[in-house]
């Protein structure tokens, strides 16, 4: 797992690099005002398949599909490429006319997703850019099939990094054609397009000939009726669970701003989430498959347990760091050109909110992988439709009181309440997750990250930096800070860390 996961992590870093870059960019050109409202809320519509389709469902079911050829060794190089080539030809079959008919019917679907902008003088604008961007999520399904095929086949590098291709294509479109607001969101929603297309074909050629898809005509083989088995569930769990993100920008559409200070600062506290948890989920799926296929229940129940352990070693310390440095976090990577103070001080505002529920949220992929491979997933889609509905009026109930800010407690909530009730469930079915070695290695986590907030304002007050340095000393001094007392007292979770440092020096 860990050099699986140090592959698809040092990948993500760029990927995430380029994010930021991209998002620097789009801030300084279209900044927190209605534009950037419009294209972070047209854009969600293709990602939201992203995010459900290529990050959550299509691994948790190509994957296993894939792998279940290699059992039996006899002709697996020709049924792998006839399974992929089934699915790749039916997925078009699928996705094509659905593209069509929401084109067609675009100002319903933004009313449906925005209803907030229906009533602004952008209306048309935002139909436009949605019809734009929209088509994106056909190269979106095509690119989750390939994706599905390097990963089954370990190949981390290229899936993990694909995404640099439209950050850079954006960022080019803005320096190129950003003359002003209105050209900037229509350039930006052509790039996404070319995007796609560049992706899909650089997916393609990365993978081996021999597994590449062909043309043929599609059959219901044995092997697509049983990914469809776990894809429909699967879909229905990741749906749900992203239909919580669904809500936040549907509530949001109705104040001016708020969708882009939720954007913002959506993206600085998933830095830890795609580098980290994603990583280790993604490293993780092909291993514990393996080991269920052959009957390794202990086996893969310790290698569940140690990738919960890594998650809240890096996700605990930035939850803490998100939390009391939001507003350097947010001014430094954003505020200029368009992205004014304001802008910063209600994006750091939502940061923080996020923070407090970034430990629980990043343990939700891994706990769907749990119950999905282990049979589970109506008992899981169970706890997500409950929890979803009681968000729901939350959210309604806080934003009342609090605004877009109470959209977002009422989301973080629900994280939570998802979090304690997969725990609850594990005492209750026997499952020895948190163990007393867990439970202190948490302990732990928590005792040095509140040290290391601690000696972090110390330091501050006793030197004078600007804000890029100032980040850059809360970053760095703060890891050493934090590694060093969990060496000092859990040296077991940080040796596997320094072994991985030491074989790659010999």
């Amino acid at each position: 797992m860990f050099k699986s996961t140090a592959i698809i992590s040092f990948f993500s870093i760029f990927g995430r690099i380029s994010g930021y870059i991209r998002d620097v960019v789009i801030a300084s050109y279209l900044g927190t005002g209605i534009y950037n409202d419009i294209f972070q809320a047209c854009f969600r519509i293709p990602n939201f398949f992203r995010i459900i389709i290529s990050e959550g469902i299509t691994n948790l079911a190509f994957i296993p599909t894939y792998k279940s050829f290699d059992v039996n060794n006899n002709n697996s190089i020709a049924q792998k490429k006839n399974f992929t080539s089934s699915l790749f030809f039916f997925s078009l079959l699928i996705i094509v006319p659905i593209v069509l008919v929401i084109e067609i019917f675009m100002p319903q679907a933004i009313n449906f997703f925005a209803p907030g902008f229906k009533n602004l003088d952008n209306y048309s604008l935002s139909i436009l850019i949605a019809r734009i961007i929209f088509p994106y999520t056909i190269f979106i399904v095509i690119s989750s099939i390939f994706i599905g095929v390097l990963n089954s086949q370990k190949k981390f590098s290229i899936t993990a990094s694909i995404q640099i291709i439209l950050n850079i294509l954006i960022c080019l479109a803005l320096i190129n054609f950003g003359n002003n607001q209105t050209d900037s969101i229509i350039a930006i929603s052509y790039a996404c397009l070319v995007s796609g297309f560049f992706q899909i074909l650089i997916l393609f050629y990365s993978i081996e000939k021999k597994f590449r898809v062909s043309f043929l005509v599609p059959k219901i083989t044995k092997e697509i009726k049983q990914f469809l088995l776990i894809l429909f569930p699967s879909f229905i769990i990741f749906f749900i669970f992203q239909f919580n993100k669904f809500l936040v920008y549907f509530l949001a559409s109705y104040e001016v701003g708020a969708i882009s200070y939720i954007y913002f600062s959506e993206r600085i506290y998933q830095l830890p989430i795609g580098i980290i948890s994603l990583s280790i989920t993604t490293a993780m799926l092909p291993v514990i498959t393996g080991y269920l296929q052959s009957n390794q229940f202990d086996e893969a129940r310790n290698f569940f347990q140690k990738a919960f352990e890594y998650i809240m070693f890096f996700v605990i310390p930035s939850a803490f760091a998100f939390y009391f440095y939001s507003d350097l976090f947010v001014s430094t990577l954003f505020e200029r050109g368009q992205f004014t103070n304001i802008s910063t001080q209600n994006t750091a505002n939502v940061l923080k909110v996020f923070a407090i529920g970034l430990p629980a949220y990043a343990c939700i992929p891994i706990f769907t992988q749990f119950f999905i491979i282990n049979n589970k997933i109506k008992l899981f889609l169970t706890i997500n439709v409950i929890i979803s509905l009681i968000s729901l009026f939350l959210m309604i109930y806080l934003q009342g009181k609090n605004g877009y800010i109470g959209i977002i407690q009422g989301l973080i909530i629900s994280y939570w309440g998802i979090f304690i009730a997969v725990v609850l469930y594990f005492f209750y079915d026997k499952f020895s997750f948190l163990t007393t070695k867990i439970l202190y290695s948490i302990f732990v986590m928590f005792f040095s990250s509140i040290i290391m907030v601690i000696f972090l304002e110390y330091f501050l007050l006793s030197v004078e930096l600007g804000k890029i340095l100032t980040l850059l000393t809360i970053v760095t001094i703060g890891m050493i800070v934090y590694l060093l007392l969990n060496l000092i007292m859990n040296y077991q979770i940080i040796n596997p860390i320094f072994n991985i440092i030491l074989k790659r020096k010999k």
